[in-house]
């Protein structure tokens, strides 16, 4: 079993792979309606960004689920604090 630390480690890595791949998946073209059109989506390159951002949501699913079963409050705890934090930066960051 993984220490809590050692899991949120994990979930922080598939949270970061997860973001990279979706900047992939966002530098191709959208359509009028913000929809990627038919070309771009059977393109090979998209279909390889795709299947990495589909495998690196798989990993935060995972580590999401391994966190709120074994470590449910102090995931929720920490979850909370770098919130707040974001928040109070946000905030002194416009005043």
């Amino acid at each position: 079993m993984l220490s809590f630390d050692q899991a949120y480690e994990m979930h922080q890595q598939a949270m970061d792979a997860r973001d990279i791949a979706g900047a992939a998946l966002a530098k191709y073209q959208k359509g009028p309606l913000g929809l990627t059109p038919e070309g771009v989506k059977f393109s090979a390159p998209y279909r390889k960004d795709l299947a990495a951002w589909n495998k690196a949501f798989k990993q935060v699913r995972v580590a999401n689920a391994y966190l709120l079963k074994h470590y449910k409050s102090k995931f929720n705890q920490r979850q909370r604090e770098e919130r707040d934090a974001r928040r109070m930066a946000k905030l002194g960051a416009s005043a």
